[in-house]
């Protein structure tokens, strides 16, 4: 109930600030031996107006979200030297940064699609391809596949305005965290590839017994996105 209240916030306080922070020190949280809290919090779901498609019988859903909503949901799998494990490359501060003044001082400022993966989600259907996805309010609901320093925008924005916080005695602080506030609520263009449905058709289609784990799927569609497409000449 109290996630729900404050993801529909308007963006007058700085509640949905708080909210973040939590949800983004969740595993500090678990340790403290907070779990029952943390469930009678998160006991919620997002819901995203999405169209249905199919590639290749592979469902994707195509919606919107707002920067808040994405800085709940979203994590990556950074790639560890000394596990050899996770996909993702190194998130730029200088990239991310960049991305914060452009959103910042550009006034037809626009964010392409992100694409992301989802392992639990529920999609009911109102007009056939039509219809709402449920998204568990909790971190790492999601994987960012693409759109990693895109996100790390907003989360220098995120971070903008919890600086601002402390910052009582500047005399333009309301104006400021107010701008920052409207940019939490800028909304994302996002599509989502169903990770269970696609490991579930590789292994009806497969002749033997397939076992693949929803991170090497997302690690395949990472590799492929970025080896694909061909970096722009600056």
């Amino acid at each position: 109930k109290i996630a729900q209240s404050e993801i529909n916030s308007d963006g007058n306080d700085l509640n949905i600030v708080e909210l973040i922070d939590i949800y983004r020190n969740y595993p500090k949280i678990e340790s403290q031996n907070i779990e029952a809290t943390w469930k009678k919090i998160t006991d919620v779901n997002l819901k995203i107006k999405v169209i249905k498609i199919q590639q290749k019988g592979m469902p994707l859903y195509v919606g919107k979200v707002q920067a808040k909503e994405l800085l709940l949901l979203a994590t990556t799998d950074q790639w560890k030297d000394k596990t050899l494990d996770g996909y993702q490359r190194e998130k730029y501060r200088e990239k991310t940064s960049e991305i914060k003044r452009y959103l910042e001082g550009c006034s037809i400022s626009i964010i392409p699609a992100i694409l992301a993966s989802f392992g639990n989600a529920k999609f009911t259907s109102s007009d056939e391809e039509i219809g709402i996805l449920e998204v568990p309010l909790k971190p790492g609901a999601i994987s960012i596949l693409d759109g990693q320093q895109r996100t790390g925008g907003f989360e220098e924005i995120y971070k903008e305005i919890k600086k601002l916080q402390t910052k009582h005695s500047l005399q333009n602080r309301e104006e400021l965290i107010k701008r920052y506030m409207d940019l939490l609520s800028f909304e994302i263009p996002i599509v989502f590839v169903d990770s269970k449905a696609i490991i579930e058709k590789m292994r009806e289609e497969s002749n033997d017994n397939l076992t693949i784990k929803q991170s090497e799927l997302e690690g395949a569609f990472f590799f492929i996105i970025n080896k694909t497409q061909k970096p722009v000449n600056p």
